[in-house]
């Protein structure tokens, strides 16, 4: 390759010079390096931004993480970026995992626990991350096609906390504004070497079919400036989302009736005559009032069932669990959020580990939820995430409903076949504590609804569909 470092500025160093001159904020950072063109363009040009900040300039450190899943060539990705960090003068980390499952949400959560333990050990201010443009069009296309709100919509954050890091910590992703092949056209100019990761090929994971199919057949058939498109389309969602975020910081003050560490008020009324986007907007600032740099609970699934309680009539009252020890009570015309003193659960050996789903046989009970089966030759499409329709002959057995166990596989609607389900669960963004509380219910040996989540392939409905069951669920007055 031809080149050198110090040859005149392309046009991504410049664009890149103000979002990455904000290296002098901090004092020692990290870039997280695969060994991959983008990570390696992220340490030259996060060099670079150092070097400019003369006195004020951070300590800058690299950081490697080998996941040992891809042998000898996940060890010449080690052996180039320790290369890389001398080529640099910059110190490098390097952690050494055992072998795990190569899927890409499981490498992730490893990849985010090593970070993690990085920021407390090494006091980090920021990790910076190598996502770009590119990935950002395929986040927002994974999404849409797995199901989001207006907030998914706006993508990939630049800059948010690092949760569970035990300090504050950033994730910094400041490439977000440029391409892969700007970034690849950048390291020709350097004459700087990159690894390729074969994993990245595999057509079996979704992003990969998205980067290497989808998007380049949309181009091509359906719209040329589809990736124009989806920038404004994620401009536009943010900015909806920040316009929400005010309107609900503002009724947030109406609201309040009383604040302190471990519960917030809000009088009830507010949030009936609010629209549900608004709701959640009200909600979201009392969750950050309680848990500061936390990630929201208030999933879609969540809020449905809030909604559904705040609507049940002149004087709603009830208990949502919304997972980590945090919970919601409606009594008296308040909305109350906290963290219970204690938690009144019961041991575990006295719940059955499942119940029969009778159809037609009315509510069934189970662990705070009450779950219905009801059969009907005529059927409609529900928007409602605790409402589903089945085909009844595709059943291989009665309905039972029961939490996860223990190597669970399920085959979500939609996708190419099985998958654990404590990694479709991740996926879904269902925190770890509340997994477990998850209705499942299951046909024989097969899951057919992980409830709020999606039903089962197998049982979706088809044009030769004769009988549905509707299933549907809510969670029962405490």
């Amino acid at each position: 390759m031809a080149g050198s470092e110090h040859s005149p500025l392309s046009v991504l160093e410049e664009s890149l010079r103000g979002p990455l001159d904000r290296v002098r904020g901090f004092s020692r950072l990290l870039v997280a390096c695969s060994g991959g063109a983008d990570s390696t363009a992220l340490a030259l040009l996060v060099r670079d931004a150092a070097a400019r900040a003369g006195d004020d300039a951070p300590e800058v450190l690299l950081g490697h993480v080998h996941h040992g899943i891809r042998g000898a060539e996940a060890d010449a990705d080690s052996t180039l970026v320790e290369s890389l960090g001398r080529s640099l003068g910059k110190r490098v980390l390097v952690e050494r995992l055992s072998p795990g499952r190569a899927s890409e949400t499981e490498a992730r959560e490893r990849r985010l626990d090593v970070f993690r333990r990085w920021a407390r050990e090494h006091a980090l201010d920021a990790i910076l991350l190598a996502h770009h443009r590119d990935d950002q069009h395929e986040t927002i296309l994974l999404r849409i096609c797995r199901g989001t709100g207006v907030e998914g919509l706006t993508g990939i954050s630049a800059m948010r906390p690092l949760h569970g890091a035990g300090r504050a910590t950033q994730l910094w992703r400041p490439l977000l504004e440029v391409t892969r092949a700007e970034l690849r056209a950048f390291l020709e100019t350097r004459g700087r070497c990159y690894r390729h990761d074969s994993m990245n090929d595999d057509l079996s994971v979704p992003r990969n079919r998205v980067r290497h199919e989808v998007l380049p057949l949309l181009e091509e058939h359906v719209h040329p400036g589809v990736r124009g498109s989806l920038d404004r389309l994620c401009a536009q969602a943010a900015r909806v989302e920040s316009g929400l975020s005010w309107i609900g910081g503002l009724l947030y003050q109406r609201a309040l009736v009383e604040e302190v560490d471990l519960a917030i008020a809000l009088r009830a009324d507010v949030l009936l005559d609010a629209p549900d986007t608004v709701r959640r907007s009200i909600l979201r600032h009392a969750e950050r009032r309680l848990e500061p740099g936390s990630p929201t609970r208030l999933s879609e699934v969540r809020m449905s069932l809030l909604n559904r309680l705040l609507d049940t009539g002149s004087e709603p009252r009830g208990r949502l669990d919304l997972g980590g020890g945090l919970e919601v009570e409606v009594s008296a015309g308040r909305v109350s959020l906290r963290r219970p003193a204690q938690q009144s659960v019961g041991p575990a050996s006295s719940i059955p580990d499942s119940l029969e789903l009778r159809i037609d046989a009315g509510e069934l009970d189970w662990r705070g939820w009450g779950l219905r089966a009801s059969s009907s030759a005529d059927w409609r499409p529900s928007a409602d995430p605790l409402e589903e329709w089945i085909d009844e002959q595709a059943l291989g057995g009665p309905l039972r409903v029961r939490s996860r166990r223990e190597g669970d596989r399920f085959w979500p609607l939609g996708s190419s076949g099985h998958k654990k389900l404590k990694e479709f669960l991740r996926e879904r963004g269902v925190e770890r504590e509340a997994r477990d509380r998850l209705p499942v219910v299951t046909a024989g040996d097969e899951i057919v609804w992980v409830v709020g989540e999606r039903i089962s392939h197998g049982v979706r409905l088809q044009e030769e569909t004769v009988r549905a069951i509707r299933l549907s669920a809510r969670t029962l007055p405490a």
